[in-house]
């Protein structure tokens, strides 16, 4: 496998198992008292996943172009129109659309006004640049209820794999199979895993951490993240390194 890749799959690999492990350990603070420690993970997840993308636009400006690795060079992210977009790469990939159009055209379709599918990286934009040059993204718990009665009981491990079939089920349920929640831990829950389940909504209480200033919740917003740059990394994977880099 071309050297470059492999590196930047297992920088991916690395990142999707720190946002597991985020994901996890947010069990184990269901009093709300979420330690920095686990805010400083959050911030080390942010920059390698933004640092994949970087990576990427390096290699662009380096294999591709011939610049020097000087040339300061970043992906682009959330860039709103076409126009835009020309100046964006005039600066950071002179003359990438003439020098290889198939590469220009990637970095095009991963932009909003080609595509929704990669939304989040303006948030992992955003954060990346908190974290570095302001503060800790800070967090809070949040107990929510639903109008919603059925659900299918999934596995954490389960996360992002189901399709959720409306006609079915109103939303899922994570098992908590630490058994920490009350509820989530339950026998009644941890025997239904796989199943469909009627609840009272009354009874529903769903626990949640979000960013303080978005209000986004963090565990889904990781994930996406993670969709995206795993997406983004298969988007030019035949385009550069498999044509230009060893």
């Amino acid at each position: 496998m071309n050297l470059k890749l492999a590196r930047l799959r297992s920088l991916l690999e690395y990142a999707d198992n720190q946002q597991k492990e985020i994901s996890d350990e947010y069990s184990r603070y269901l009093d709300c008292d979420i330690p920095p420690s686990l805010q400083i993970k959050i911030k080390n997840y942010f920059e390698n996943a933004r640092s994949l993308l970087d990576y990427i636009a390096s290699d662009i400006c380096v294999a591709v172009l011939r610049l020097s690795n000087k040339h300061k060079c970043y992906f682009p992210i959330n860039i709103r129109t076409q126009n835009e977009f020309q100046k964006f790469c005039k600066i950071n990939f002179p003359n990438l659309e003439t020098v290889d159009s198939a590469i220009y055209a990637a970095l095009a379709n991963t932009q909003p006004f080609n595509t929704n599918n990669l939304s989040s990286l303006r948030l992992l934009s955003t954060y990346t640049n908190k974290n570095k040059h302001r503060d800790l993204s800070q967090q809070k718990m949040v107990v929510e209820t639903h109008a919603a009665s059925r659900f299918k009981v999934i596995r954490f491990d389960d996360i992002g794999k189901e399709k959720l079939i409306k006609d079915l089920c109103d939303g899922y349920l994570i098992a908590d199979e630490t058994k920490v929640d009350e509820f989530l831990g339950s026998d009644y829950i941890l025997n239904n895993i796989g199943n469909i389940i009627e609840l009272n909504p009354a009874s529903v209480r769903y626990i949640s951490f979000k960013f303080d200033d978005s209000d986004q919740d963090v565990i889904a917003t990781l994930i996406n993240i993670q969709t995206a740059i795993s997406d983004v990394l298969e988007r030019f994977t035949e385009p550069l390194y498999e044509r230009y880099t060893e």
